[in-house]
């Protein structure tokens, strides 16, 4: 119970996801990402704050709130990212541009972590952020 509390309260603590884009771009410009959320990993779970992005630019604040090292490997179409082992307390922003209606796969590839539960996902909305009729 304490390490769900461990991770509540570092999701609460981190910074919310950023606002989309506006405008009429159906491309997803240089510069900031469009969609921003915080990923917890803790003893034997990954915590996502936000599991529906945005598609285009992706950033994903990472935090071990564990007392052991983990990673965060990021994979679906056209996706495939990933964190270096973390120290506990460590933290990594994990930058990656995600494609439109896919489902991504979030795991710690520490061995034996994903086996223990630390495996989850996100969906990514089906149309680019600020694209005409979304």
């Amino acid at each position: 119970m304490r390490r769900s509390l461990v991770v509540s309260a570092v999701l609460g603590l981190l910074p919310l996801p950023a606002a989309a884009c506006g405008g009429q771009a159906t491309t997803v410009p240089a510069g900031e990402p469009v969609s921003r959320t915080n990923v917890g990993l803790t003893e034997w779970r990954v915590g996502v704050r936000d599991p529906v992005l945005a598609p285009g630019r992706v950033a994903l604040d990472v935090t071990n709130a564990g007392t052991t090292a983990h990673d965060l490997v990021v994979t679906g179409p056209g996706v495939s990212a990933r964190t270096p082992v973390l120290p506990p307390g460590g933290t990594f922003v994990l930058r990656f541009t995600a494609r439109p209606g896919t489902r991504l796969e979030l795991f710690c590839s520490v061995a034996g972590h994903d086996g223990m539960g630390m495996r989850t996902h996100a969906r990514v909305a089906g149309v680019l952020a600020g694209a005409i009729g979304a």
